[in-house]
């Protein structure tokens, strides 16, 4: 990993307004992948979820929670990772971004880690469904399997979510 390019995300944090509410921690980290893309062009192509996370409209999503203590603790768990290469920076950015914004689903996956989040599917008409953050086992609404792969998909909001789930957000 880039000793420069490890030093430039950290500074993210220099700035206390990058902690100062989820959206502007989400776009503290989204402008960092942007301003960087170039340096790690090849990289980002194997995250095509962490692509998509800094292009989505954030005035459509939730990001009005202020927990700064719950702030601090990702800022000093990005700052104090070790990361071997840029690939496991971008995974931890990602993973990061996608924790800030998707919304958890109440159901539980037979995986270890179930860590079900609800995500939308654009190619069939922003269909609602559940995906398992850990194994990718994909879940309707319902919380029975699906039998297929999305390649590209978007967190869901509560607008989506209205009227198409048990309990709603």
């Amino acid at each position: 990993m880039h000793a420069k390019l490890l030093k430039s995300f950290k500074r993210i944090f220099n700035n206390e307004k990058a902690i100062e509410s989820y959206r502007d921690f989400y776009i503290a980290l989204c402008d960092w992948v942007i301003t960087n893309e170039n340096l790690f062009i090849n990289e980002l192509n194997n995250h095509k979820r962490l692509r998509m996370l800094t292009q989505i409209d954030l005035d459509e999503y939730d990001l009005s929670k202020n927990d700064l203590e719950y702030l601090q603790n990702f800022k000093n768990r990005l700052i104090e990772g070790t990361y071997k290469t840029t690939d496991d920076l971008l995974e931890t950015i990602e993973n990061e971004l996608w924790d800030l914004i998707a919304i958890e689903a109440d159901i539980d996956c037979d995986c270890i880690d179930s860590d079900p989040r609800y995500i939308v599917d654009p190619d069939r008409d922003n269909e609602v469904l559940i995906e398992c953050n850990y194994c990718r086992q994909l879940y309707d609404t319902h919380g029975v399997k699906q039998n297929r792969i999305i390649d590209y998909y978007k967190p869901a909001n509560n607008k989506w979510l209205k009227g198409r789930v048990k309990s709603e957000i």
